[in-house]
């Protein structure tokens, strides 16, 4: 009795919310295994070995939305004065959000033309999209979170916001980088 959820009158909110989750984590999250499955020719990194084309541009992908995230920050911290969206995250700035894009396309070049060597305007391309979408994945999270009225998605690591906040930049990033590296890149 309790724990229906119908008789409480919230069936229809809690049914979306379920849906919404299996959207907004299921369908992105699938194009991790998307990406790191894509084959080509394998790669032979300094101190990693060889790597398959997927797990060299999953780990692409990876490493410029950490570094978006990275730079954002630190950038922030050096130079944040004017916010980017006081009423989503109130810590962001539009500095920090320069420092971030610039850090990502950085690193997307040094990965894509560099170790992968492939030719540099899509990978620049490759660059300005996950610069785009990692930081509204971020931002998305926000408003979500915002809107159920709490601070962090869980308490797995602490200090950290959880699971979902060390994860959200990756919930736009992958499934953009999956289309673009396909469709682009490879195509």
């Amino acid at each position: 009795e309790g724990l229906c959820f119908y008789a409480q009158g919230h069936f229809p909110e809690n049914t979306g919310l379920t849906c919404m989750a299996l959207v907004y984590l299921g369908l992105p999250f699938a194009h991790f295994i998307l990406l790191r499955e894509l084959s080509g020719p394998f790669h032979t990194i300094s101190g990693w070995g060889t790597v398959s084309l997927g797990e060299a541009l999953l780990w692409t992908v990876m490493f410029a939305t950490w570094a978006s995230d990275t730079f954002a920050y630190f950038g922030g911290r050096a130079f944040g004065k004017t916010k980017l969206l006081p009423r989503v995250s109130p810590k962001k700035t539009r500095e920090g959000a320069l420092c971030g894009f610039l850090g990502c396309v950085a690193t997307v070049w040094l990965l894509g033309s560099l170790w992968l060597r492939y030719p540099l305007v899509p990978v620049l391309l490759l660059g300005v999209g996950i610069g785009f979408f990692a930081p509204l994945g971020d931002l998305v999270e926000s408003i979500l979170k915002r809107s159920c009225d709490i601070k962090d998605s869980g308490n797995f690591f602490p200090g950290h916001g959880g699971v979902l906040d060390r994860c959200d930049s990756l919930i736009f990033s992958v499934p953009f980088a999956y289309y673009f590296i396909t469709l682009c890149l490879l195509g």
